[in-house]
């Protein structure tokens, strides 16, 4: 979302228990690489242990610069609406204010990326809708995602390569969020190379991080990508011995045990299967 002046957000969130629910406004997209992640602007608002909580970076360190928490009582379905108002955020809670704090220019690029969390426990809970809107003389507009197509050039890394007396295949590693939010980064990934493979996306620990719960958001961006810059995947990974969710490093039998792996290969497989040509896990 891009905007200028003042705007509100709004957002239903509808709980299945006592889970901590989290709508993150990044103002800069955080920084992802394999398993690091730094936080950029942005501010994260949720509902923990019945309060609405709201943590602030402000760009000079992974960790908030500032968190605070406002009312009491918040049921498992709460309405939440944050107001950018010139340099401070207004909060509110199923209709009430219930506070205010700097925005310190967390905002400042005039963009607003979504995102989602939610807490280690529980069992999760629903984004049912998500509105936002211009206030007084304030302008938005929504931007669609950016093509994934890459125009290349005559002398391409890739295409220098594939021409060599031993043809070889450049790759590199890959996350789904930069292809979307970083030009650069996504042009040199669609030009210089000719196979990928997945940093996190494909990993246990985001694929399924719940049982029985999939995310294949990224891991499709990333297949979608390679198959508009005639890229071939190297699919890391089905199961390994890092990146797992809690519930999959929980004690349970020998037997159990193989019945999470060969469920969860089937339902990965199954899901990317005849997605790309000559790929491989």
């Amino acid at each position: 979302m891009v905007f200028r002046g003042d705007v509100r957000i709004e957002a239903g969130l509808r709980r299945t228990d006592d889970t901590d629910a989290y709508l993150h406004l990044y103002g800069e997209t955080p920084v992802i690489y394999d398993e690091w992640r730094y936080e950029r602007r942005g501010v994260r608002i949720g509902v923990v242990g019945g309060r609405l909580r709201i943590d602030r970076w402000d760009g000079d360190s992974d960790r908030p610069a500032m968190t605070r928490t406002f009312g009491s009582g918040l049921g498992l379905e709460v309405r939440l609406a944050v107001e950018v108002r010139a340099n401070r955020l207004v909060l509110e809670a199923d209709g009430r204010v219930v506070g205010t704090v700097p925005a310190r220019d967390v905002f400042g690029s005039g963009r607003i990326w979504f995102g989602a969390d939610a807490g280690a426990r529980g069992k999760g809970w629903t984004l049912s809708d998500l509105h936002a809107r211009s206030l007084g003389r304030g302008r938005m507009s929504v931007v669609d995602a950016p093509g994934l197509r890459v125009p290349r050039s005559s002398d391409a890394m890739r295409d220098l390569a594939a021409v060599l007396p031993r043809p070889i295949r450049m790759g590199t590693a890959l996350a789904a969020g930069p292809l979307l939010t970083d030009s650069a980064y996504r042009r040199t990934a669609g030009e210089e190379f000719s196979m990928l493979t997945p940093e996190n996306d494909f990993k246990p620990q985001f694929v399924q991080p719940r049982r029985g719960v999939f995310a294949f958001a990224e891991g499709d961006t990333l297949v979608d990508f390679a198959e508009a810059n005639r890229m071939k995947v190297h699919a890391h990974t089905l199961v390994w011995f890092e990146a797992l969710p809690a519930w999959m490093r929980a004690e349970m039998t020998h037997e159990q045990r193989r019945r999470v792996m060969v469920e969860h290969i089937r339902a990965v497989a199954g899901h990317f299967r005849g997605r790309w040509r000559n790929g491989t896990w």
